[in-house]
């Protein structure tokens, strides 16, 4: 049971990282993105992300997702 709960909790990793990043794309005061301009943006780093985690065989990390900017969250360290 533990074993899938952390599956599960991995699997919401990035799906957070994606919706804040979505958040602030369409959000910001300064060259705001429309709907269809910030998905692009995520489909985008969607495919990057696979193309490395397939080609290097490394896990998926938020950290290195959000290029530094966010601290290791206790989710992430879980998994």
């Amino acid at each position: 049971m533990i074993d899938s709960h952390r599956r599960w909790i991995s699997c919401r990793g990035p799906a957070t990282v994606y919706a804040a990043r979505y958040a602030h794309l369409t959000g910001r005061e300064h060259n705001k993105l429309t709907a269809t301009q910030a998905q692009t943006v995520i489909a985008a780093a969607i495919l990057r992300h696979l193309h490395a985690v397939i080609t290097t065989g490394q896990r998926w990390d938020p950290i290195i997702a959000t290029q530094g900017l966010r601290a290791a969250s206790p989710i992430a360290a879980a998994a």
